[in-house]
């Protein structure tokens, strides 16, 4: 009896969730992209310099200022000049790769 109490339970929360939901606040794509857009704030603020702990959003902001060569981000930035990232880094690599990578994609 508690199962079957359980079940009812179960399938109307799920008839609620997509039904009543969905027709009240939007469609499903618009609580999609919410999450997306959460994910990309909590991406751009990933560490990619760790041991000037500069964050993807600061180098995102220099390349939107006008840098276009990883000298600029470093002038800009601070990032990729102390050179602890082979240590700090959990990629154990130095982060001027990924810098580069950044510059290229945007």
């Amino acid at each position: 009896m508690i199962m079957l109490i359980s079940l009812a339970l179960g399938i109307f929360l799920l008839y609620y969730d997509i039904v009543i939901n969905v027709s009240i606040f939007g469609s499903v794509f618009d609580s999609v992209n919410v999450c997306k857009r959460g994910n990309k704030a909590k991406m751009n603020n990933e560490i990619i310099c760790y041991c000037s702990q500069v964050t993807k959003q600061e180098i995102l902001q220099a390349i939107k200022d006008g840098a276009k060569t990883l000298q600029d981000i470093r002038e800009k930035t601070n990032a990729c000049t102390i050179g602890n990232c082979k240590k700090l880094n959990p990629k154990k690599m130095c982060c001027s790769g990924d810098i580069v990578e950044l510059i290229t994609e945007w």
